[in-house]
């Protein structure tokens, strides 16, 4: 997705925030189409998650710093400023290719819609806090050796810091259903890592919980 981007200027196999998505619906975090939509409608503020495009600084004419931040969902691009309080607040935090969860201000002037940053979280950190789980769906039983072998180079278990359970689930077919089975102790996991899983061979699906 990354090579897409820089060759062609968008996502277009898929999108960063993809492995959210399970997450981001049970946070409520709005996508960009969605927001603008309510802003239209009357709303002035959210919380969306958001992939850093890339940040620009400039002066005001009052001497000031602003930044100008380009950021990212499934839904498409858009800009949101800050000014030099929440820019020295969370310069860190909103370098290129951060994934981040940003509350916006935002205002309908004609037909654009003009978001100012409030507040920036680390994606990853807030998931950690309200991930339970992983489940991992399979084409078929003969897959499992192959899966665990992987399972094991990608998570790592009875982690000290955000743990959560892991289920794998064996799909028999239409007539025979599927078969779960949860995997014992905790694992180290994150939204991202699902990405990675989903690469190993046998697996259709991985759900975050």
């Amino acid at each position: 997705m990354k090579r897409e981007f820089e060759a062609i200027g968008f996502f277009l196999s898929g999108h960063p925030l993809d492995d959210y998505a399970s997450v981001m619906a049970r946070m409520r975090l709005d996508l960009w189409t969605r927001f603008s939509e309510n802003v239209r409608r009357g709303a002035s503020a959210g919380r969306l998650a958001a992939l850093v495009l890339d940040r620009a600084e400039r002066r005001t004419k009052s001497g000031s710093k602003m930044g100008i931040v380009t950021l990212s969902d499934s839904s498409g691009q858009y800009e949101a400023v800050l000014f030099q309080e929440g820019l020295n607040q969370f310069r860190d935090r909103l370098e290129k290719g951060a994934l981040v969860i940003v509350s916006l201000q935002a205002v309908l002037e004609g037909e654009d819609v003009r978001a100012r940053i409030l507040d920036v979280e680390p994606l990853e950190a807030a998931v950690a806090q309200r991930q339970r789980g992983m489940r991992i769906f399979l084409r078929d039983a003969q897959a499992i050796d192959h899966v665990a072998a992987g399972l094991a180079a990608r998570l790592g278990a009875e982690a000290s810091g955000a743990a959560g359970e892991v289920s794998i689930v064996v799909m028999l077919g239409p007539r025979r259903g599927e078969v779960e089975v949860k995997l014992p102790g905790k694992f180290s996991m994150s939204a991202a890592s699902s990405g990675a899983i989903r690469a190993i061979q046998g697996i259709v699906s991985v759900e975050m919980m």
